[in-house]
């Protein structure tokens, strides 16, 4: 990707966090996500390896595909911090063992693919089993 790029993917990073700050989910459910990103990408070290597109795919992915759903189902299990840090090191370590000298979207999308039977926060969990519904 071109490093002009890069300033645009942080903007719609911090933009997309302010824009959903205040969404009907509780609200720290947001910086949850964020933070599990943040702490993973520090114990990687990841530093400028881990590109703005590849933090904003990860970010929005999370958000709207995990945690909306499960908490407009009232579903989110009582681990799912332990669950989300597990996953979000899991993905960026796979991606960065994938190759490259940096993750992109597509590097993480990778990862996903190639973890998703053991990833704990995807459909197919307790938290998504219909035992589980209220």
């Amino acid at each position: 990707m071109r490093p002009d790029f890069y300033p645009i993917y942080r903007d719609l990073y911090e933009r997309y966090v302010r824009e959903h700050s205040g969404e009907e989910a509780p609200r720290q459910l947001l910086s949850e996500i964020t933070g599990a990103i943040d702490r993973a990408a520090a114990y990687l070290q990841l530093g400028e390896r881990f590109r703005p597109d590849a933090r904003l795919f990860l970010l929005i992915n999370l958000h709207q595909m995990v945690l909306l759903p499960l908490a407009r189902a009232s579903a989110i299990p009582p681990e799912f911090r332990d669950s989300l840090n597990e996953d979000v090191q899991a993905i960026l370590r796979r991606a960065l063992e994938n190759g490259g000298r940096e993750i992109s979207g597509h590097a993480v999308l990778k990862a996903v693919d190639q973890l998703w039977k053991v990833l704990r926060m995807t459909p197919g969990d307790g938290a998504w089993d219909q035992s589980s519904s209220k």
